[in-house]
């Protein structure tokens, strides 16, 4: 599910932890999130069935480019077939 939902990913990663010795908090955070899900249930990332099916990703990056605070910045996008599923 969190590969066609990322928006989930975190709250599934740190309720998962918690499995063996669950306590109220994390049963009340796991059910908020299967909520989410339910109302959610006709979006999401679609992967189409395509002839041509590739992963493609582009990255841009800019070593010191902040002349002020000599910060990088770094942009990236990366899609498979025609769907995007992770950005910055």
């Amino acid at each position: 599910m969190t590969a066609t939902q990322p928006d989930i990913v975190h709250g599934v990663d740190i309720v998962s932890r918690f499995m063996e010795t669950p306590c109220q908090s994390h049963l009340q955070a796991t059910k908020h999130i299967l909520r989410y899900v339910k109302g959610m249930q006709n979006d999401g990332i679609f992967y189409s069935c395509a002839n041509k099916m590739e992963l493609v990703g582009y990255i841009d990056n800019d070593w010191a480019g902040d002349i002020e605070k000599r910060k990088s910045t770094l942009g990236y996008v990366f899609h498979f077939s025609s769907s995007v599923f992770s950005s910055s």
